[in-house]
């Protein structure tokens, strides 16, 4: 008869080389550093979802996707500056914005080469202000296109 609180000798076989070795048995989240807005600008380059510093020229190739996250007017990108990624990403195509007058809804049944670059910003309202909004308060990437050339998919 075994008492409560006793560790058997399969479970100390199993779990003593993890102490040998050095794996941690409890991985305990970090804490997110706190950046300084004045920061952003300071420290570098912020690359983002393309894997482009933000601001930079791309050009890109998509179609509207399959299942979209829940972001607006995405487009699933199959091609990087020429060049096929592994894992297609989706980012969502800035339609239309005050500096940029050309307007694009991304449909399906289409491939679409945008030329532009990725930028981004804080979206959605803050938990404080709404608590049980779809998406707190976040940083969003999107692309902003320049350039478009659409041809339907056969």
């Amino acid at each position: 008869m075994r008492r409560q609180g006793t560790i058997s000798l399969v479970s100390l076989l199993l779990i003593l080389p993890l102490f040998l070795t050095g794996v941690p048995l409890v991985c305990a989240q970090e804490k997110p550093k706190d950046i300084q807005v004045s920061e952003l600008n300071n420290s570098g380059h912020i690359i983002g979802l393309l894997g482009k510093p933000l601001g930079t020229r791309i050009v890109l190739v998509g179609k509207a996707p399959e299942h979209a996250f829940m972001i607006s007017n995405p487009i699933e990108v199959i091609s990087i500056d020429g060049k096929l990624i592994d894992k297609p990403i989706q980012i969502s195509v800035l339609s239309k914005k005050a500096s940029q007058p050309l307007e694009l809804s991304i449909e399906k049944g289409f491939q679409y080469t945008l030329t532009g670059y990725e930028s981004g910003g804080f979206v959605n309202t803050p938990t404080w202000v709404a608590e049980g909004a779809q998406q707190p308060f976040h940083f969003s990437s999107f692309f902003v296109p320049v350039t478009v050339e659409a041809r339907k998919i056969p």
